[in-house]
C-alpha cells in the first residue's frame, strides 16, 4: 500500500495577491471625504456629551446624596424652607428602584431642579410601583356543562405613590397616587402558550409626564 503525502507547494509555486486597484475600485470622491468627516465629528460630539453629561450626574449624586434620607423620614436642618408663596421652589426627586433609594435629576422640571444643596426647598419621593390585581377570568378548552377551567387571565393595573416633602422639617407638603391605564378585557377566546396556565395582563406604566405636571403646580407658582 502506499502512502498518503499530502501537497505542499514550494515557495515559488505559491501565488501572491497583487495588490492594486482593479477596474472596478473607485477613488474615494470629495463627497465620500466629506460625509466620513461629518460622521466623525458628530462620533466625537456624542462621546464629549455623554462625557459630560456623565460627569454632571455624578456631581450631582454626590452633591445631593444627603436628601435621599429625607424618603427615609429625616430632615436636613442646612436646606431652605418650603412656603407657597408665589414664585420658584428648588427640588429633587427620589425614585426607589430594586436596588433601593436613588436621585433622579429628569423628573423634576429644569427651572425648579435646585442648583445646589442649600437652597433645596422639597424633595420628591416616588415611591415603588405597584401591580395591583383587576380580575381573575377562566377559560376552558371545550364548551358544555362538563367543560372544565383550565387557563387563567389575570388583569393587573400600575399604581405608585408621590410624596413631596419639605426637606428641612420633613413634614409632608402633597401627596398623590399615579395609576397607569388597565389593560384590554378578558377576549372571548385567549392563546395561551404550551404549559402556560396563567396568562398576565399587564396596563401601561406610569407616565413621568403626568408626574412633572402635578410636581410643578408645587414647585412654579405664580
Amino acid at each position: 500500500m502506499g502512502r498518503r503525502i499530502r501537497y505542499r507547494p514550494r515557495p515559488s509555486q505559491e501565488q501572491i495577491p497583487v495588490v492594486g486597484r482593479g477596474r472596478e475600485d473607485t477613488p474615494l470622491t470629495s463627497k465620500t471625504i466629506v460625509t466620513i468627516a461629518v460622521v466623525g465629528i458628530l462620533v466625537l460630539v456624542m462621546i464629549v456629551l455623554g462625557g459630560y453629561f456623565f460627569l454632571q450626574n455624578r456631581k450631582f449624586q454626590n452633591e445631593f446624596a444627603p436628601l435621599v434620607d429625607v424618603c427615609r423620614g429625616k430632615r436636613v436642618n442646612v436646606a431652605s424652607t418650603y412656603s407657597p408663596k408665589p414664585g420658584k421652589h428648588p427640588a429633587v426627586a427620589v425614585r426607589s428602584t430594586s436596588s433601593g433609594l436613588e436621585l433622579d435629576r429628569y423628573l423634576i422640571p429644569g427651572e425648579a431642579l435646585a442648583q445646589s444643596f442649600a437652597e433645596t426647598q422639597a424633595v420628591l419621593c416616588m415611591g415603588k410601583v405597584q401591580e395591583v390585581f383587576i380580575e381573575s377570568c377562566p377559560y376552558t378548552t371545550q364548551d358544555g356543562p362538563g367543560a372544565q377551567v383550565t387557563n387563567t387571565v389575570e388583569r393587573y393595573y400600575y399604581k405608585q405613590e408621590a410624596k413631596l416633602i419639605e426637606a428641612k422639617t420633613g413634614r409632608v407638603i402633597t401627596l398623590e397616587t399615579f395609576t397607569g391605564k388597565s389593560p384590554h378585557y378578558c377576549h372571548e377566546t385567549e392563546r395561551f402558550r404550551k404549559d402556560e396556565k396563567v396568562l398576565k395582563l399587564k396596563g401601561s406604566q406610569i407616565s413621568d409626564v403626568d408626574v412633572q405636571k402635578w410636581v410643578q403646580s408645587h414647585l412654579i407658582i405664580e
